[in-house]
């Protein structure tokens, strides 16, 4: 594969997940009847797409939101190949989500890459991380009704949400009782919809999430690495937080990464040798794995 197909394949797989966890989230957020699980919810969730969304400052350019795909035209294959593979671990994740978001979600269908309605012209467009105006519009404020506090985990008693927001004369539903052949009906959605939104899928998804977020970290300093970040302050610049100030949110994955680089740069005596914790994955594998394996 061509450097420039190879990085549009990167983006691509990226925007698949981020679109399809975007979609999530604004089901969740559609949410009636249960307001204090559902804030929880959709504020773990907010934040696991931030983070998603801060690891595409790899690729994003001076404006915070184009994609440089030049940049990503120059990275060595093998780191390309790296995000590419990390990636699609987070779409196993997600995989029985984006069916959905095919075929329920117009942002998913507009932007996404890999959906059949995806239009782009290489010449004449530019591929942005966010295509609307707010990312996560919508968002709720954390904490839930009053007193309560954000968990990280969702209560699973009770197995039934109620939910508003997909209409069913809309005529790609009819695709979704295909995918749900012997699962219960309900009256008010597609069969698959609220399988895949009951409390106990939307919690395991969840946790495989953070999972996939928290082993990200072993892969971000050899990433900017490789793709030329230490080398380039220029490009160091572009390394900012993403997050939403009203909820208290601001993600950087990087930070820790950059100072433990700039550290090392300096001379030091007497250092002792680091010693792997058993069970840890040292930062120097170029690969990972994730939940969606286990």
């Amino acid at each position: 594969m061509d450097p420039a197909s190879f990085a549009f394949s990167v983006v691509a797989v990226f925007k698949d997940a981020y679109l399809t966890a975007k979609f999530i989230r604004k089901t969740v957020n559609s949410i009636k009847g249960h307001r204090g699980e559902q804030e929880k919810a959709v504020t773990r969730l907010t934040v696991q797409i931030y983070r998603l969304k801060n690891l595409s400052r790899l690729f994003r350019g001076v404006d915070g939101n184009k994609v440089d795909m030049q940049l990503l035209e120059t990275v060595p294959n093998q780191y390309l190949q790296t995000v590419h593979e990390v990636l699609e671990q987070l779409q196993k994740v997600l995989a029985d989500y984006t069916k959905l978001a095919a075929a329920l979600d117009e942002d998913y269908q507009t932007y996404s890459p890999l959906s059949p309605s995806f239009k782009f012209d290489p010449v004449k467009d530019t591929l942005l991380i966010d295509d609307d105006d707010d990312s996560l519009e919508g968002s709720c404020e954390p904490g839930g009704e009053k007193g309560d506090q954000v968990e990280n985990s969702l209560d699973v008693k009770g197995k039934g949400w109620s939910f508003f927001g997909f209409a069913s004369k809309n005529p790609s539903v009819k695709n979704i009782a295909l995918w749900s052949k012997g699962l219960d009906p309900f009256k008010s959605l597609p069969p698959g919809v609220k399988w895949l939104f009951v409390k106990g899928k939307l919690e395991v998804t969840l946790r495989q999430f953070e999972d996939w977020n928290k082993q990200l970290e072993y892969l971000v300093g050899p990433l900017l690495d490789g793709f030329g970040f230490f080398k380039n302050p220029s490009l160091l610049s572009r390394l900012r937080p993403d997050g939403d100030p009203k909820l208290n949110i601001n993600i950087d994955i990087f930070q820790g990464h950059i100072e433990l680089n700039s550290a090392s740069a300096e001379p030091q005596t007497g250092a002792k040798d680091v010693q792997v914790a058993d069970g840890m994955i040292p930062p120097s594998m170029s690969c990972i794995r994730l939940v969606a394996d286990r």
